[in-house]
């Protein structure tokens, strides 16, 4: 069973693991290094930016329409950061292809789009 020492910042008991060293004189000596040490206790590292989740507020929206269309939507994971927005990327990509980009149209289908929707599936089916 290999020993264990506590992480120091929250008494979590973590497996240690002994490293071989090298100084510069050329002796070799081992030390103890805890794996809390070696990858990083998790409620020691630094916290994740916090993204906001849920229903879009029209001042979110705003933010971004905003900011698009004077920029444009080359990066999107640096458009919520440059734009003001508590959002991750793809969370931006995804309401501005869905729902704000000019020219997307909402509501129901005309008689004429809706016939010419029946004919071709009546003509290639489910493909």
């Amino acid at each position: 069973q290999r020993p264990t020492q506590q992480c120091k910042q929250h008494n979590n008991r973590s497996p240690s693991f002994v490293i071989p060293t090298l100084h510069l004189r050329g002796s070799r000596h081992s030390s103890v290094v805890t794996s809390d040490e070696l990858m990083g206790c998790k409620s020691c590292q630094k916290p994740k930016a916090q993204h906001r989740k849920g229903l879009w507020s029209p001042e979110e929206d705003q933010k971004l329409r905003d900011f698009i269309v004077c920029y444009g939507d080359s990066c999107w994971s640096t458009v919520p950061v440059k734009a003001g927005l508590q959002r991750n990327g793809k969370s931006c990509r995804l309401r501005w292809i869905n729902y704000l980009r000019p020219g997307l149209k909402h509501g129901m289908f005309s008689r004429e789009e809706e016939e010419t929707v029946m004919s071709l599936h009546a003509t290639l089916g489910n493909k």
